[in-house]
């Protein structure tokens, strides 16, 4: 579901931030003044824990050292917010509720939290696991002590820590070669984790460990694990220094140390979780390629499943052929488990026969969505969305998606009776894995399946008072991710065409005043291709300060138009234009990029930020872009101290759109700056503070005028700021978001260079400027 809306409130009292603030100061001073009357004569409640380096501050030149130290400083003290401990104030003056469940449990537990005491520490076994710590960190030999210190029933605990000089790496030993597990072995320890003069530090023998028997397994060696390989440690070289002995242990089962080659493989795409069915291995056995294919129901061409195993007889196991193997098996989209089993060839030693385990998902589905949408020029309403899925319709694990999509919305004004609109969709998708080209393609070794998705779409669009809408769209493309975090999408075949009809003269007329928006409405055909690609390593997981970036290009018009001026003596131009059964058809360069930085400050605050450009430029067979492909600012994403698509271009400013209440601004090149601050208040709670710059702009005067045209030296002029503060409710798999913003500089006025700030001191500022923008899910 999604529901996106933006709100300008009437209600001073309700925008009256100074009394927010004075409330929200008044709960935090008594989150922190009142805590410890609740507790019993002799508790003290734990509010900090600090670490004192004792003569020993330049010995620890590792940040990850001091990081490992706070961890283990457990349970934390109970968090504060603006210098209050707002969540133990609430659960102290919530009563014990009588059952665990309900609003006042919910409310003392979940959104409060209990108090951490004193007698929850064993300070003790914090020093000991501490000092372990800087252990694994080369700091042998440091000691850790603890001192308690109570006022007014609260304690501090403060860990002092005299830390011994650090050990560090002066040789690295791997052991003779004697065999070829050796000498592969050997060939590596120049990649080695461990290097001269570098700190000791147990999780990278930990790391060098696994590093060794992953090379290994790409050796044929099936049985070998990290296990089986010691490191030793020679601290008695002197200087502080040590030398390490990488080896493998004595009495390693012998199996561990042979490797093997892959020997014949069957695969049983029927398998089943049920005991009694899983014995039976099918009817039928077809030969592809050297691999076994045992099925009794057909499901699957046997090629489908065979060119996706990138293990082959005779070769010599490599634990990344397996891994691809399993991983592709998932990303066909018809299995729910996919297992792998070598066992050893009883004829033949020094052999592996690989058993493949397929168990499907069911074919067919049915989804209903009930939705509540909001679109960018402000209509809002109710949606149904249904879906129906094939997940093999051919036979070859292709996806076959049939959507049907219906809409009513209406768009509300404060002095315009509502206007209302209503939709209906059908969008069937066929997705590919593999792809379809008309030559052949060599094998890829990726885990990830390449996609092949050809969609089409038409809508009907029925804008009460305004007109009937059809649209068509016919795509063909491709989407292969390069990595886990790189990912492209090429679209050779994109075809767009709008039709507009059964106008009302209303509508007619808003076209008749300005030729250039109708030209922007007529050139709704596009015959073109795309590409895209988008960086992320968000999805990682491991990357504090991730990144996203997504650039797209996009071309339309220029195959057709140079095939339509070899054989004909006139070019097409704006004015005559070159037409496709019967419609001009638009010509134009697209490009947008999508940068966004998230900067972790703390363990759940932190800084977002992005940056979006965008430029659409017409040319020959037009000068004005098709209107679908215009960008906005202002709304729910961006700019939320401004009104849905009512910025820009440029200072352009049609006064009587404000006292209609809509707006509908469009340009051909976007520039937006965001940083917003994120940090947790109290239980689901998150809160935000943002600050936006950004504008939109035309190319040419056409459409707006001078006002809205683009100029090197006076676009960074012409950008609107606003500030806001911002509520969200995170529930992980929901986010329900409230943004406050308001207005700060404003293109088009000229008193004050535009700036219009007041600190919130009069109801009318109030009234006028305080926008809420309501969402689901993150701005970015």
């Amino acid at each position: 579901m999604k529901m996106i809306s933006a709100i300008k409130y009437n209600n001073g009292w309700f925008c009256r931030m100074p009394v927010v603030t004075c409330t929200l100061f008044v709960l935090i001073c008594c989150a922190s003044c009142s805590n410890t009357k609740f507790l019993a004569d002799g508790e003290a409640l734990y509010v900090k824990g600090e670490i004192v380096l004792v003569d020993s501050s330049k010995r620890i030149t590792s940040k990850e050292a001091l990081s490992s130290m706070e961890s283990v400083m457990i349970p934390s003290p109970n968090k504060k917010f603006l210098g209050g401990r707002l969540k133990l104030a609430i659960h102290n003056r919530v009563k014990e509720p009588r059952k665990e469940r309900g609003f006042k449990y919910w409310m003392k537990y979940n959104v409060g939290e209990p108090p951490v005491l004193l007698s929850q520490l064993d300070t003790r076994r914090t020093s000991l696991l501490m000092q372990n710590r800087l252990t694994t960190y080369g700091h042998f030999r440091s000691d850790v002590t603890d001192t308690i210190i109570i006022k007014n029933q609260k304690a501090t605990v403060v860990y002092y820590a005299r830390v011994a000089e650090g050990f560090i790496i002066d040789s690295v030993f791997f052991p003779e070669i004697t065999g070829r597990i050796s000498k592969k072995m050997d060939e590596t320890k120049d990649s080695s984790l461990l290097k001269p003069g570098e700190q000791y530090n147990l999780q990278t023998i930990s790391n060098e460990r696994n590093r060794i028997d992953d090379l290994l397994g790409r050796e044929g060696y099936f049985y070998f694990n990290p296990d089986f390989i010691i490191v030793r440690v020679d601290t008695t070289i002197g200087d502080h220094r040590c030398n390490m002995y990488v080896d493998i242990k004595k009495n390693v089962p012998k199996e561990a140390l042979d490797y093997y080659r892959v020997g014949d493989i069957f695969v049983f795409p029927d398998y089943t979780l049920n005991p009694k069915a899983s014995d039976k291995r099918g009817t039928d056995t077809v030969m592809v390629d050297s691999v076994y294919y045992i099925s009794s129901k057909h499901l699957f061409r046997p090629e489908v499943i065979v060119d996706n195993i990138y293990f082959d007889k005779g070769e010599v196991y490599d634990s990344r052929d397996y891994n691809i193997t399993i991983r592709r098996m998932m990303g066909l989209g018809v299995f729910k488990y996919a297992n792998i089993k070598f066992e050893q060839d009883t004829t033949r030693p020094g052999w592996l026969n690989g058993n493949i385990y397929l168990t499907t998902i069911p074919k067919y589905s049915l989804r209903g969505e009930v939705q509540g949408i909001v679109k960018d020029n402000g209509f809002a309403g109710p949606g149904l969305n249904l879906s129906n899925r094939n997940r093999n319709i051919f036979r070859g694990a292709e996806l076959f998606v049939l959507n049907f999509n219906g809409n009513y919305e209406v768009q509300i004004s404060r002095d315009l009776p509502p206007l209302q609109a209503f939709e209906f969709g059908v969008t069937p998708q066929l997705i590919f894995p593999k792809f379809l080209v008309p030559f052949h393609m060599p094998r890829t070794y990726s885990v990830f399946i390449p996609k092949t998705k050809i969609e089409a779409g038409y809508t009907i669009e029925n804008r009460e008072g305004y007109y009937l809408l059809n649209s068509f769209e016919l795509t063909f493309g491709y989407n292969w991710k390069e990595s886990i975090t790189k990912e492209h999408t090429l679209t050779p075949i994109l075809i767009n065409f709008v039709n507009t009809t059964q106008t009302t003269a209303a509508y007619d007329s808003i076209l008749n005043e300005n030729q250039a928006l109708q030209e922007s409405f007529d050139r709704q055909f596009v015959l073109g291709i795309g590409y895209s690609y988008t960086f992320s390593n968000q999805v990682t997981g491991k990357n504090r300060n991730p990144v996203y970036f997504k650039g797209s290009l996009e071309f339309s018009g220029n195959t057709v138009y140079a095939l339509q001026s070899l054989f004909q003596t006139e070019k097409g131009t704006p004015e005559n234009p070159f037409e496709l059964f019967s419609n001009p058809y638009s010509q134009y360069g697209w490009t947008s990029l999508d940068f966004r930085y998230y900067l972790a400050l703390g363990k759940q605050s932190k800084l977002a930020s992005r940056i979006f450009s965008g430029i659409g430029l017409p040319y020959g067979n037009g000068d004005v872009m098709p209107y679908y492909k215009g960008f906005s600012a202002g709304g729910v994403n961006d700019l939320r101290g401004f009104r849905s698509r009512s910025v820009g271009p440029g200072i352009y400013h049609d006064e009587d759109l404000d006292s209609v209440g809509f707006y509908n601004q469009l340009g051909d090149i976007k520039l937006t700056l965001t940083m917003e601050y994120r940090f947790p208040i109290v239980g689901y709670l998150k809160g935000a503070l943002f600050g936006e710059a950004g504008n939109i702009w035309m190319q040419s005067t056409k459409l707006y005028g001078e006002e809205g045209v683009f100029r090197f030296n006076q676009f960074y002029k012409q950008l609107a700021v606003d500030a806001g503060v911002g509520l969200r409710l995170d529930l992980t798999y929901l986010i329900i978001r409230f943004d406050f913003a308001t207005p700060l500089r404003i293109p088009y006025v000229t008193e004050n260079n535009g700036w219009k700030f007041d600190p919130f001191g009069s109801n009318e500022y109030d009234r006028n400027n305080i926008l809420l923008n309501f969402g689901i899910s993150y701005p970015f």
